[in-house]
């Protein structure tokens, strides 16, 4: 079980993942809403498929060289669908993927929708394996990805076909297991709004301080000092 029974919003630490139960009449339509924090531009952040060596159908949402690249076979062709922007790395992103048979886009941010679509005639995805979320899990086969490493930072929100997904193990969540996964400490320090260009720290436990510059103090760096 370990410290994973309990996390709410989970940090990946680029080995870890989160394995929920196979997506659920998503085989024609799936629409995914993700608030996820990146730490690193290479990664995968959710992948699903019919098996666990990646032939035949799958779905992967993927970091790759900071941009977000959706990949979906329905067992005739890859097809991927790429941001045109870069994620914000060390900030919070919000991603909606949308996919209608062969036919996908992505919208990160607030940027414009790209659209894409998989290759020949099939429309369908079969999603047998679990739903891998942070890492791939135990995928096998990732050479059919760019990107074989899982992600590192947070997740906050997920939600796919209109169920959100809660990150603790079940019974208390969604998750059937996972591994190498801690809480996330980022929105900590969006309760500390350091002033005059304090950067926050988080600490140990719930707590995070500001380090102030030269010529402030103060919990939050309010207070001018004096330097003569």
């Amino acid at each position: 079980m370990g410290p994973e029974a309990e996390v709410r919003s989970p940090r990946f630490t680029g080995s870890g993942w989160l394995a929920f139960p196979a997506l659920k009449a998503a085989y024609k339509h799936v629409q995914l809403e993700l608030e996820f924090r990146p730490e690193a531009w290479d990664g995968i952040l959710l992948l699903a498929g019919e098996r666990d060596d990646l032939q035949g159908d799958f779905m992967a949402l993927i970091l790759h060289h900071g941009f977000i690249e959706f990949r979906f076979d329905c067992g005739s062709g890859v097809g991927t669908v790429r941001s045109t922007q870069t994620v914000r790395l060390n900030e919070w992103n919000t991603l909606t993927v949308y996919r209608h048979r062969w036919d996908a886009w992505i919208q990160l941010n607030q940027e414009k929708r790209v659209e894409g679509r998989s290759k020949g005639l099939f429309a369908r995805i079969t999603f047998r394996e679990p739903l891998f979320v942070g890492g791939p899990g135990n995928t096998t086969g990732l050479e059919r990805l760019p990107v074989r490493t899982g992600f590192k930072g947070c997740v906050r929100h997920l939600e796919a076909n209109e169920h959100r997904y809660r990150f603790p193990l079940a019974p208390q969540g969604d998750a059937a297991n996972g591994f190498d996964v801690e809480e996330c400490t980022a929105d900590r320090c969006s309760k500390v709004p350091c002033s005059h260009g304090g950067k926050c720290l988080t600490t140990g436990g719930d707590t995070a301080v500001c380090l102030c510059p030269l010529g402030y103090t103060g919990d939050l760096c309010e207070t001018r000092v004096d330097l003569q």
